[in-house]
């Protein structure tokens, strides 16, 4: 849950006192059909996990204040909610469509929002909990990777040690082979090679 922490946190940084209201809004893609569903064509949408968070908490005034992490720049807006009635809105607001029009439009999206069905909010915490144990992995994985380098790396001091104390000892019985023919076969020459001397090991 450390993401819905945060969220908690920057509340109250922002806002000055706590809040314990966490809402979460799924995303929606369209496997089948786009643009179509307000004309009454056949879609199939699907919610996603990713989505919109937001925290509100009452307030004793009919003020609201809202605020949005990922548009900081904007700070905090305020409205009334006086200014909001129908009367203000029908003056402001004109209406581009027939109220039949609009009517149908907006029982369309209704019907819409029915179907999507009932939200899962577990599926917040779920995704917290992968979220933090892909950081985990992620962690694991660049940690071995790391080990991984260093460990070559020491495999690879250890061949060029051993490939220079294999050439000396090499030197020095390959030295000491050719006195010991020289005695065994009463004279003579005798040699060691290496088959392969570019890759003695």
């Amino acid at each position: 849950m450390k993401h819905t922490k945060e969220l908690f946190q920057r509340f109250e940084e922002v806002f000055g006192y706590s809040s314990e209201n966490l809402y979460f809004s799924p995303g929606r893609i369209n496997l089948i059909g786009e643009h179509t569903d307000y004309n009454g064509g056949k879609v199939f949408p699907c919610a996603i996990t990713m989505g919109t968070y937001g925290i509100v908490s009452p307030r004793e005034d009919k003020m609201v204040y809202a605020f949005s992490d990922n548009l900081p720049e904007l700070g905090t807006i305020s409205f009334s909610l006086d200014h909001i009635t129908y009367e203000k809105a029908k003056t402001d607001y004109l209406l581009d469509l027939e109220p039949a029009i609009a009517r149908s439009k907006v029982s369309s999206l209704k019907k819409q929002m029915k179907d999507l069905g009932e939200v899962n909010l577990g599926s917040i915490a779920e995704y917290d909990r992968i979220k933090e144990r892909y950081e985990f992995l992620t962690t694991q994985k660049a940690d071995l990777e790391k080990s991984c380098d260093e460990l070559y790396k020491v495999i690879a001091e250890m061949d060029e040690i051993m490939k220079e104390k294999l050439v000396v000892a090499f030197t020095k019985i390959e030295s000491e082979f050719q006195k010991v023919f020289k005695k065994m076969f009463k004279g003579g020459t005798g040699l060691l090679k290496l088959t392969d001397p570019d890759n003695i090991l």
